[in-house]
């Protein structure tokens, strides 16, 4: 009798990214996050708001409409980055995971509980981790040491969506696009863009079941905290110090 053909294991998450994974909060508020870096090209996996298609339903949208001041972007944070007598480092930008279904935020699966953290450790010679999976969403693999941990999304189900650092993020894609244009570009090629490791914060809300579970909401109040903690910037040229203060003033 001939053997019965074994049926290929099909990962759903496509994209991985590695870093340091930590958490705050007791159950029902637990937020993970893992601490890592993009390059320039995995910029594209981080999106506006106001560029996820549905995201006009949103309650909380109107926090995010304030629009990008694209005269600011191009005239001080642009300059900022491109400028080759200025030390360059930001805070970083804030993203948050979200789980979608058919354009809408899957807010009834979260209520549901179908969400659900699976903990399992996964012991081996040389390697000792436990893993934490929202089942076809995300998965982290959470190693003994936090700082050699993974996160994969499915990005079919879910969005990379930023809470702060729009305008810098804006800026990042713009000089993206324009090395893209331009190989040859001269300031982008004297700092170094194309080699440049973008510091990102990756937010993954509560996925329990309870009946306030809500990823909007868990984002907005999240949002809001960000921008009571901005400053106004004291008038001279631009500089760090200046681009967090405008970027959480206006985000």
């Amino acid at each position: 009798m001939p053997d019965t053909p074994s049926i290929p294991i099909i990962n759903p998450y496509g994209r991985k990214y590695y870093g340091y994974f930590g958490k705050l909060g007791e159950y029902q508020t637990e937020v993970k996050y893992l601490q890592t870096s993009f390059n320039i090209n995995q910029l594209d996996d981080i999106r506006l708001v106001d560029t996820i298609p549905g995201s006009n339903e949103w309650s909380v949208r109107e926090l995010f409409q304030r629009g990008i001041d694209r005269k600011r972007v191009e005239n001080e944070i642009n300059d900022y980055f491109k400028s080759t007598d200025q030390q360059k480092f930001f805070n970083p930008l804030t993203v948050v995971l979200l789980p979608m279904t058919n354009n809408q935020v899957s807010q009834g699966v979260v209520e549901l509980g179908s969400l659900t953290d699976e903990n399992q450790i996964n012991e081996g010679e040389n390697d000792e981790y436990k893993i934490i999976e929202a089942d076809e969403y995300y998965k982290f693999r959470i190693h003994k040491q936090a700082s050699f941990s993974e996160l994969e999304i499915n990005q079919n189900n879910v969005e990379l969506v930023a809470i702060d650092g729009q305008h810098r993020l804006t800026s990042l894609k713009q000089l993206k696009a324009e090395l893209k244009d331009d190989k040859d570009h001269a300031r982008l090629n004297q700092v170094d863009f194309k080699n440049w490791n973008i510091p990102v914060i990756l937010l993954v809300f509560p996925m329990v079941p309870r009946e306030s579970a809500d990823v909007l909401k868990s984002m907005r109040d999240v949002f809001v905290t960000i921008n009571k903690q901005a400053k106004p910037p004291t008038h001279g040229p631009v500089s760090y110090t200046h681009l967090r203060a405008h970027e959480t003033r206006g985000n």
